[in-house]
């Protein structure tokens, strides 16, 4: 965030109007509003009276952080630390769930994986057995036409081509 934006920020955190602030510095609104925009053409001098201004440290507009208390910004680190700790935990429980849940569903998978290669292999002996049947079916046919007579082998014919469409 670049000065221009923390002044306002904080500005606007205290519930600061412009007009406040110039009231403040001894300026008109506008000529404030324009001081304001600026941001980092500032000198340190406008800087410092936009801080007493707004009742803060100087550190504060140019860091972000109000340094003039450190016990309390330990303190809040502090908390701010608990509540990261916290925070974390919760992320850590909730991936453990997931990596569970994804054990699961992994071991789900892999019986399923187990049980299509066992209908795979159903289904080649299902297919080998019918190319086997097929094969003596078109044996017994050739035997039979070998031993027929034309009017037979019309009729066999005949017989062999329903049972294809059939």
């Amino acid at each position: 965030m670049d000065l221009a934006q923390m002044i306002k920020q904080i500005r606007e955190g205290k519930s600061l109007r412009q007009a406040d602030i110039a009231e403040e510095l001894g300026m008109d609104t506008s000529n404030y509003s324009r001081l304001e925009k600026r941001g980092v053409k500032l000198t340190l001098e406008q800087v410092t009276q936009i801080a007493r201004a707004m009742d803060v440290p100087v550190e504060e507009l140019l860091l972000g952080h109000n340094f003039s208390n450190p016990q309390k910004e330990v303190k809040d680190l502090k908390i701010r630390i608990a509540e990261l700790k916290a925070h974390n935990e919760i992320c850590v429980q909730e991936l453990q769930m997931q990596k569970e849940s994804h054990q699961e569903e992994k071991v789900q998978l892999q019986e399923n994986i187990e049980l299509l290669r066992g209908l795979i292999k159903n289904f080649e002996t299902i297919l080998e057995g019918e190319r086997k049947l097929k094969y003596e079916q078109m044996r017994i046919l050739a035997d039979r036409l070998k031993q027929a007579s034309p009017e037979a082998i019309e009729t066999i014919t005949e017989n062999y081509i329903k049972g294809l469409k059939g």
